[in-house]
């Protein structure tokens, strides 16, 4: 991509002056940029900044750098930001120890993070992340970065139930909770 969409920013840019709220449509650039240069607010002023940043990052990093830029800033629930987090969070393993498999899962993730996580998802979430998981996984393939023979034979990895913070236990943990 060339770091910006220019039609997917026009849309999200209507859609907040006339109050429909968020919607979709940047780059990994901009929400690399988003996540690393600015912050959250859904603002006009947020979204041109971000379209001038997302053009000098793309002029200056490779797509490589600005893909782990992206992938090491990024909100995967659980609150964990980054894939190194996130490995943790879901699978217990560190990042450079994930299987193809879930890898592909905490990529899934990104879209809909809480909507996404296995331990909360409803049925219908659980469905979505699945068809999310397997569309990743499709592209690889198609991107020729996974093998089609290997695809077939991957299972969807279950990720771990989340662990709960160091203290927190018993009573206190109740008393946090509620």
């Amino acid at each position: 991509d060339s770091g910006i969409d220019l039609k997917g920013t026009a849309r999200g840019l209507i859609n907040t002056l006339s109050g429909k709220g968020k919607q979709g449509g940047s780059t990994i650039t901009q929400q690399y940029v988003k996540n690393y240069y600015l912050s959250q607010d859904q603002t006009v002023t947020r979204k041109l900044k971000e379209l001038v940043i997302s053009l000098k990052v793309d002029r200056k990093k490779s797509k490589e750098d600005i893909l782990a830029g992206y992938i090491n800033t990024s909100y995967y629930g659980r609150n964990a930001y980054g894939i190194q987090a996130a490995a943790q969070a879901y699978y217990q393993v560190d990042a450079q120890k994930l299987s193809v498999a879930q890898g592909a899962y905490l990529a899934s993730l990104l879209q809909a993070p809480s909507q996404y996580d296995w331990a909360v998802a409803s049925k219908t979430g659980k469905k979505l992340v699945q068809a999310r998981w397997n569309y990743t996984l499709d592209n690889m393939v198609e991107m020729h970065w996974l093998d089609a023979g290997k695809r077939a034979g991957l299972k969807f990895p279950v990720p771990k139930e989340p662990k709960g913070a160091p203290g927190m236990e018993g009573q206190t943990g109740y008393l946090v909770e509620t």
